[in-house]
């Protein structure tokens, strides 16, 4: 009985590191061409969190793959992520929890209206969106603050803004084509322009304010960049330093040059600021929530009957900064 005892304790320790081996698939790639693949996935690999390997989602047939939603364990993946060719797929729900991932792919996606799903990522090696014609939005990547090789955001037809950028401090190479709605470059505010070692600025047809203030340092250090084919004011680096220049003479503002009347306030609220058209707005609740997302500072009004009664921070920006108002909904 001794000797049996002394048999089972080895066996039952090899066994324990065979099921810690197990808890993901073991395959260099993990490929996702049925929604019943996914959907099977947590009863297959109950305890895969971190996966090793590279991860491929594409539907093998015209609607084959609707939702991520069992994917919803995994946190992190220290390989290639692509997510491709999916026709309904209208966002990237079920990688909530996902944290990191080296390398992400989001390519031609002709149902992807937003990334909603992301929003707890905060840092990759590569990031990559191409031909998702119907992306509108890059809200959920607000939690990214470091891409520590190189963003490209390529052929997304309805993308207008970059926001959900704004805490992106760190990323070598940027690189953003053939946007056919892109305007501004305005949420790029918080990048490091020493960390930044290549820049392409093409194609994007209504691209018209590059000038933020890291591309316009980056470009003063002599920065190697390709920029043409945007609108006038980005359809070259000429004009890109111009605009450049004529930010840097300019008095900076002070929240003291912004006027917010009435205040308190029951429902709509008049803003006095200057050049009101260079400015977006987006509104906060005191636990720092954005309650109503970036937005053009249209009419000079602002209308806050949709808010609940409180206090609320009025973020303005533009190219050359970011300024705070308080106001009180009653």
């Amino acid at each position: 009985m001794q000797h049996f005892f002394r048999f089972l304790y080895p066996l039952s320790f090899v066994l324990s590191a065979l099921n810690l081996t197990a808890q993901c698939p073991s395959m260099p790639t993990l490929t996702f061409i049925y929604q019943s693949e996914i959907d099977a996935f947590p009863a297959n690999y109950p305890d895969c969190t971190v996966f090793e390997g590279d991860i491929i989602i594409q539907e093998q047939d015209f609607g084959g793959i609707i939702n991520l939603d069992s994917l919803n364990q995994l946190t992190e993946v220290h390989g290639y992520f692509q997510i491709t060719s999916n026709s309904s797929l209208s966002d990237l729900s079920g990688l909530d929890n996902l944290s990191y991932v080296e390398s992400l792919d989001v390519i031609q996606n002709p149902g992807l209206v937003s990334l909603n799903g992301l929003n707890n990522l905060s840092s990759l090696n590569h990031l990559g969106m191409y031909y998702n014609h119907v992306l509108s939005d890059l809200n959920a990547l607000e939690n990214v603050d470091t891409i520590d090789l190189k963003l490209t955001l390529h052929g997304n037809d309805k993308l207008k803004t970059l926001e959900g950028l704004e805490n992106l401090t760190y990323v070598e190479e940027l690189v953003i084509v053939w946007n056919d709605s892109l305007t501004s470059l305005f949420s790029l505010e918080n990048l490091n322009p020493g960390d930044l070692k290549s820049l392409e600025l093409n194609g994007n047809p209504q691209l018209n304010i590059c000038h933020s203030q890291p591309i316009c340092d980056y470009l003063e250090n002599s920065g190697p960049a390709t920029i043409g084919n945007n609108a006038p004011g980005c359809n070259s680096q000429q004009e890109v330093e111009d605009a450049c220049l004529s930010v840097s003479v300019n008095e900076p503002l002070t929240a003291k040059s912004i006027q917010v009347y009435p205040n308190p306030t029951t429902d709509m609220v008049q803003i006095n600021i200057p050049d009101p058209e260079t400015w977006r707005v987006r509104i906060r609740d005191i636990t720092g929530r954005v309650a109503v997302p970036m937005q053009p500072l249209e009419h000079q009004q602002l209308d806050l009957s949709i808010l609940e009664n409180g206090l609320y921070f009025l973020e303005f920006w533009n190219t050359q900064s970011w300024l705070t108002k308080t106001v009180v909904k009653e």
